[in-house]
């Protein structure tokens, strides 16, 4: 039998979660086989398979859910870092994108860290949007790209770092962002339940929660409990 040892009340998580999975609408089982490809990429990556996905995950509407946007930047970045051999060609291919599609998918490749990275984001910045949205791309650059530094002090970075999670199936990534959940401030209990869902739908990650929960350390089990309470409510998480 799993005891928990969470700080807050098992019902009154579980009520909490529960409420969430019926007011969420970005946790329903993948609808299309893109959603699938980018979800459990890491289960069995299919880099070949980029361009068709992105652009049925643009026509579909999955980079406009809640938290996509910033989660899709960071899985594209990864890709991007792995298959570096591939980049020339996805960025031609990429160029029907509709507009906000195409700014993140420049954006992907600032944040993995790729040489090319600033030089397309500048350009984009100085010749394509207008001078507001330029303004705030180039403020980026000011900054290291994200895949480069191991830092999690916001909830844009976590939902980047559960992004690049989804690319790489990282372990220490993991427990990154699990420990983050409990020591940013700010971090809603939306947030905290967004990620808990996510995770919640990857077998392995349940089943890596369940076996190491007794030996972590109490901010990190409090983020593994949440995920097995989320797995537990839906019965099983999807393959």
């Amino acid at each position: 039998m799993l005891v928990l040892h969470s700080s807050r009340p098992r019902h009154v998580v579980v009520l909490t979660l529960f409420f969430l999975l019926l007011t969420s609408t970005s946790f329903a089982r993948s609808p299309y086989p893109a959603w699938d490809w980018i979800e459990h990429y890491y289960e069995n990556p299919q880099p070949e398979k980029f361009i068709t996905s992105i652009y049925e995950l643009s026509r579909n509407g999955y980079f406009e859910l809640p938290g996509h946007t910033v989660l899709a930047m960071g899985f594209i970045a990864s890709v991007f870092r792995d298959n570096p051999d591939q980049l020339d060609e996805w960025l031609l291919y990429c160029r029907s994108l509709p507009d906000s599609h195409k700014r993140l998918i420049v954006s992907a490749l600032w944040c993995s860290g790729h040489p090319k990275g600033e030089e397309y984001l500048r350009f984009y910045a100085e010749s394509v949007v207008g001078p507001r949205m330029a303004s705030r791309l180039l403020r980026t650059l000011e900054s290291s790209p994200p895949l480069t530094t191991r830092t999690i002090d916001s909830s844009r970075v976590v939902y980047f770092r559960w992004g690049a999670f989804m690319a790489t199936g990282d372990v220490e990534s993991l427990t990154e962002i699990f420990l983050a959940l409990n020591s940013i401030e700010g971090l809603t209990a939306s947030d905290r339940w967004w990620i808990a869902r996510k995770a919640s739908r990857h077998q392995d990650v349940v089943a890596h929660c369940r076996a190491e929960l007794d030996r972590a350390p109490s901010p990190l089990r409090e983020s593994m409990e949440t995920v097995i309470i989320s797995a537990d409510l839906t019965d099983s998480p999807s393959s």
